[in-house]
C-alpha cells in the first residue's frame, strides 16, 4: 500500500476511481456488459498511444505527430485491405510505415538536433496531408473478421482489444525497462549532457524513444481501425493532445526523467472516463468540448500540485 501511495501515478488512480463511480451513477447503462466493453474498445487506442508518448517524455522529448499518424495508418490499413491485401500483410505494411515515421522523427531530433516540438509538429502536418491524399473522406468498411475479433473477441476472459493493444505493449515496455536501454531513457531525460559524458549513446537512446512512440501509435491505429470500422483522415487528430495529457496526468514530467507508461494508461483511462462523463450529461457540442478540456486541465493541475507537494516533503526530509 505504501508503494502505491508513493507512485507518481497515484493521483491518476484517485481520478479514475472518482469517474468510475461518477459514470456508474450518471451515465445510463455504463456498467452493462455491452456498454463497458465498448468503452474499453474506445479507450484502447488512446492507452496504447499514451504508452509510446510517455517514453518520449521520459527521454526529455515530446511527440506531436501521433494523432495525424493514426489517421495515415488507419486510412492506409483500410485501403490496403480494400485492394485485396491480406490482414497480416496490411498490418505489416502499416507498421512499417509507422516505423519510417519514427525513424524520420528520431533522425531529425537525435542526429540533426532540431527541437522535437518543431520536428514532430512538421511531421503532424505531413501526415495530415498524406491521410487526406490517401482517403479524402471517411469511407470504407474494413475487414469484417478483424472488426469482430477486435470488438467482441476474448482470450482467457480478457477482451482481445485490451490484451493485444494495451497489456502486450505494457509487457514489451517492462521488458525494455529491465535492459540498459530502460535505464538510459531515464538518465538522458534527467540530464542529457551528463549522460553523454558518462558514456551513454544519447543519440541512439533518443532515436529509440521516437521509434518506440511511432510503433505504439501505428499499433494503436490498427486498433482504431477496428473501432471506427473504416478509414477517416481526421478522426484520429484528437489523440495528440489527449495522449500528452494522459501522460502528464499519469505522472510523467515534461522536463524529462520521470514517468511510467502504466501511469500513461491510467491517465488515458481518466481522459476517456471524463469524456464519457460529459457525454452522459447530454450537453451541446460546444459545451462538451469546453467541459472535456476543463476536466483534463484540472486533472493536469492536480497532478502537478501533487508532484510539488511531494517534492517539498522530500526536500524537508
Amino acid at each position: 500500500m505504501s508503494q502505491l501511495l508513493k507512485a507518481k501515478w497515484f493521483p491518476s488512480v484517485v481520478l479514475v476511481i472518482f469517474f468510475l463511480i461518477w459514470n456508474g451513477f450518471f451515465v445510463k447503462g455504463f456498467y452493462s456488459a455491452a456498454s463497458f466493453r465498448y468503452f474499453l474498445n474506445v479507450l484502447v487506442p488512446l492507452a496504447c498511444i499514451a504508452i509510446g508518448v510517455t517514453v518520449t517524455v521520459i527521454c526529455g522529448g515530446i511527440d506531436l505527430s501521433t494523432g495525424a499518424l493514426v489517421c495515415v495508418i488507419n486510412c492506409s490499413f483500410v485501403v490496403l485491405m480494400e485492394r485485396g491485401l491480406g490482414l497480416g500483410a496490411a498490418i505489416a505494411v502499416s507498421m512499417l510505415a509507422a516505423l519510417v515515421v519514427g525513424v524520420v522523427n528520431g533522425f531529425f531530433v537525435a542526429v540533426v538536433r532540431i527541437n522535437p516540438l518543431l520536428v514532430t509538429f512538421a511531421m503532424q502536418t505531413i501526415c495530415t496531408g498524406l491521410a487526406l491524399w490517401i482517403r479524402p473522406n471517411a469511407s470504407g468498411s474494413g475487414n469484417p473478421e478483424f472488426i469482430r475479433w477486435y470488438g467482441s473477441g476474448t482470450v482467457l476472459g480478457i477482451p482481445t482489444s485490451v490484451l493485444f493493444f494495451t497489456i502486450v505493449p505494457l509487457v514489451i515496455w517492462y521488458l525494455i525497462k529491465r535492459t540498459p536501454m530502460g535505464y538510459w531513457l531515464y538518465a538522458v531525460g534527467k540530464d542529457e549532457r551528463k549522460s553523454f559524458e558518462t558514456g551513454i549513446n544519447t543519440v541512439a537512446v533518443q532515436f529509440f524513444a521516437y521509434i518506440f512512440s511511432a510503433c505504439m501509435t501505428g499499433w494503436a491505429a490498427i486498433a482504431f481501425s477496428g473501432n471506427i470500422v473504416g478509414g477517416d483522415p481526421k478522426a484520429g487528430l484528437s489523440f495528440t493532445m489527449n495522449a500528452i495529457a494522459a501522460s502528464v496526468v499519469g505522472g510523467a514530467a515534461l522536463s524529462g526523467g520521470e514517468g511510467d507508461p502504466i501511469g500513461g494508461v491510467l491517465g488515458a483511462l481518466f481522459v476517456q472516463l471524463a469524456i464519457y462523463a460529459v457525454l452522459g450529461a447530454k450537453v451541446s457540442t460546444y459545451v462538451e468540448e469546453l467541459s472535456n478540456g476543463l476536466i483534463v486541465l484540472l486533472g493536469i493541475v492536480g497532478m502537478m500540485a501533487y508532484s510539488v507537494l511531494k517534492n517539498r516533503k522530500r526536500s524537508r526530509l
